[in-house]
């Protein structure tokens, strides 16, 4: 632990706002309504690494969360299997035309929601932003890599180290889970927890999403040393229903200068 760790206000808080970080959260607060009318699609925000640690960055250290249930794409994760929506039939070229032309066109519609969605908060930030699907059968899809990846199963059983987990597709299902606003936000990580109580060692994964997540948000930067948090993640999924399904900000200091 760095000199001077654990009495630094990270240590007992798991988020600390500058006031420049503040303003901004409070800015993106009050804009969302106008954001979501602008982008029907647009479900909420989040933050991380140093817009929640008093180390700002030229980053953005920003996601926006959106519903991307309207297009689906070609491969997608429904009822414990994968399928693909577009599937060419033997024998009917005419309907295999259909499907081709279909297909492009709900990747490209995909793509061109993404890109009004960066549009819109880069003319804010001057930066671009990353952008996340939290529709349920995105989130499905995210559980399911997550849970059957085999380095979450090495974690679990104590062989593979949590910081060699890859931050990529196979741990999407922990971004709902950062310092966020939108309501949906919290229907997404509603959606996950009862997802993980559902499943076999389900209990078992979730404690390693929070290993990751911790892990996440303390992650080394070039300028800072990670500053051990303290306090404690939920370590079930019933205390994580009290602690992620509120909007209550009781994890969150304002920085003292």
């Amino acid at each position: 632990m760095p000199e001077g760790a654990s009495d630094h206000p990270l240590s007992h808080h798991r988020f600390i706002l500058s006031d420049h970080a503040r303003d901004l959260l409070n800015y993106f607060r009050n804009d969302l309504p106008a954001a979501q009318k602008q982008i029907p699609e647009i479900r909420g925000l989040g933050f991380w690494g140093s817009q929640t640690k008093d180390q700002e960055t030229p980053g953005s250290d920003m996601i926006v969360f959106y519903d991307g249930s309207a297009f689906p794409g070609a491969i997608h994760f429904q009822d414990g299997v994968w399928r693909d929506n577009f599937a060419l039939v033997d024998g009917n070229p005419k309907e295999n035309e259909r499907r081709v032309k279909l297909r492009y066109k709900q990747i490209t519609s995909n793509d061109r929601l993404r890109k009004n969605i960066r549009r819109h908060y880069r003319h804010a930030l001057r930066q671009d932003v990353a952008v996340l699907d939290i529709s349920p059968r995105a989130l499905d899809s995210y559980i399911y890599d997550f849970v059957e990846n085999s380095l979450a199963k090495d974690v679990l059983n104590g062989k593979q180290a949590i910081d060699k987990f890859p931050v990529n597709d196979q741990s999407y299902v922990l971004f709902p889970f950062l310092l966020s606003l939108g309501d949906t936000v919290y229907e997404a990580r509603s959606h996950i927890l009862d997802s993980f109580a559902s499943k076999p060692n389900g209990e078992q994964y979730f404690q390693v999403l929070m290993k990751l997540l911790h892990q996440y948000e303390r992650m080394r930067t070039k300028k800072h040393a990670p500053i051990p948090y303290e306090g404690k993640l939920p370590q079930t999924i019933e205390e994580a229903k009290k602690y992620f399904l509120t909007t209550s900000y009781d994890s969150v200091k304002v920085a003292e200068k």
